[in-house]
């Protein structure tokens, strides 16, 4: 179990970090592999050319972080605090076959994922406020759960999505595609707000 600080350049792997603290910092160039961070506090840090590979997050906190051209690869998000974070700054330029995350019971509000590649994404249980799926490709995500008030979606490929039991979301069907998605009643009436009509519920 490692509590200590994070040197820039280490390479960690199969470690447990317990309440690990590095609030307001810089890492440079670590590379953690199968890792575990249990409570830590990445809150206002900055991580740059920082490689996650099959690591496990539970009630972190990375509120505001910023990850700087670093990759993640199988990494798994347990009830952490993961608001207003940038995804669009990592490292894109491999070829995405599916999302390299996943996160359940977490806060994502007022995160950008914009114009990002994320097949068979998975979020379980979230809280979704104000976050930016605008142009992604989100083919096969997982919404189940998820309170997507004001959460932005234009121009986003939503095909075979599962929303059952989502709710607060607003989807414009004329500006996305939700060919073969999957909604819970009644909120799939929200797919008809864009229409201004009216539905009597007999």
């Amino acid at each position: 179990m490692t509590t200590g600080q994070l040197r820039c350049g280490d390479q960690y792997q199969e470690l447990v970090f317990d309440a690990l603290q590095q609030a307001n910092t810089c890492v440079r160039d670590c590379e953690f592999v199968q890792c575990q961070f249990r409570g830590c506090d990445f809150s206002a840090a900055t991580l740059v050319g920082c490689r996650f590979i099959d690591c496990d997050f539970c009630d972190c906190n990375f509120n505001t972080v910023r990850f700087e051209r670093g990759t993640m690869r199988g990494c798994q998000f347990q009830s952490c605090k993961v608001t207003g974070v940038n995804w669009t700054l990592l490292d894109w330029r491999s070829v995405i076959l599916e999302a390299p995350f996943s996160f359940v019971q977490c806060d994502l509000s007022y995160s950008v994922f914009q114009r990002l590649v994320l097949p068979q994404l998975l979020l379980h249980e979230c809280v979704v406020h104000e976050v930016d799926f605008s142009e992604c490709d989100l083919t096969a995500a997982d919404f189940h759960s998820c309170d997507l008030s004001g959460a932005y979606f234009r121009h986003t490929k939503l095909d075979k999505c599962n929303f059952q039991q989502a709710y607060n979301f607003s989807i414009d069907p004329t500006q996305n595609s939700v060919t073969a998605a999957r909604f819970s009643s009644p909120e799939v009436l929200n797919l008809l707000a864009a229409f201004r009509i009216k539905v009597d519920c007999d």
